[in-house]
């Protein structure tokens, strides 16, 4: 990279974050994947004198803008492939469909199988309710198959091709989503 660009990137660092997060609506960990991949390309990028002609032209920012609005949107984007796409695989069918069946827990994971049951009950219930925007299919399916798979976001990641990061994001808002119903409904979890 050359040093002219780098100054000009780690100048302009928050401008560039805040960027990435109107652009994604502040949804995480998409602004900061989103950046980051920015970054990577404006460095790798062949045609460095025309960046710093850019730079000069204070024209650098309506490129970099236009890069992140393209990888964002973009459904042929690289950035869409690698993190947006993530439960389009044709290799995950098996494990994650709108019509997966999670299989009964054996006793060894779960203490209270009615517990579970009702856990179950009460997300599938959120991602059905229409006007309930926090969960989707998606995400009750990849939590439901981490808890009854019980294997760790790295194996689970090997094993649907969901990045290691979606997943952690996922399984982090299906927890919070499920601690706060349980706690409405004056319940503890186990």
């Amino acid at each position: 990279m050359n040093t002219e660009v780098s100054k000009w990137l780690t100048d302009n660092y928050g401008t560039l974050k805040q960027m990435s997060r109107n652009i994604t609506k502040n949804k995480y960990p998409d602004h900061e994947e989103l950046l980051q991949d920015t970054i990577i390309y404006v460095g790798e990028y062949k045609f460095q004198d025309k960046l710093e002609t850019m730079i000069s032209k204070k024209q650098i920012k309506f490129f970099i803008t236009r890069i992140m609005l393209n990888q964002y949107h973009s459904s042929s984007s690289y950035f869409h492939k690698t993190y947006r796409r993530y439960y389009c695989y044709d290799n995950m069918t098996p494990y994650i469909t709108d019509s997966y069946q999670i299989e009964e827990p054996d006793a060894k994971t779960f203490n209270n199988v009615e517990m579970f049951d009702h856990i179950v009950s009460t997300l599938n219930t959120i991602s059905n309710n229409k006007t309930d925007k926090r969960l989707d299919w998606y995400d009750v399916k990849l939590f439901l198959l981490y808890v009854t798979t019980d294997k760790s976001y790295t194996k689970l990641s090997s094993d649907t091709s969901i990045p290691r990061n979606s997943i952690h994001y996922t399984i982090n808002k299906v927890k919070t989503v499920l601690k706060s119903e349980v706690e409405k409904q004056g319940l503890k979890l186990i």
